[in-house]
């Protein structure tokens, strides 16, 4: 064999492996990963509702006391 027609066959093979692994690659990141960044976003917005839903059902509610600003309690001999 001709060293140009050895050359012609590695640049051929080589051309076929490298472009058969870009497009499995281009493959695996389209579909995959798409599919499952949606199902976590799924999980953590169900986790947030029933993290949602134990707060309300087990805190009490907010007292008006509880919503008025901090005031310093008077000591004797001050002014208020």
């Amino acid at each position: 064999m001709r060293t140009s027609t050895k050359n012609f066959l590695v640049a051929t093979t080589l051309l076929a492996f490298v472009s058969g692994v870009y497009t499995y690659t281009i493959r695996q990141m389209s579909t995959d990963d798409l599919e499952e960044i949606q199902r976590e976003i799924d999980i953590l917005k169900a986790t947030e509702r029933a993290a949602d839903a134990a707060a309300a059902k087990y805190s009490p509610p907010a007292q008006a006391a509880d919503l008025q600003p901090f005031k310093k309690p008077v000591q004797d001999g001050e002014r208020s």
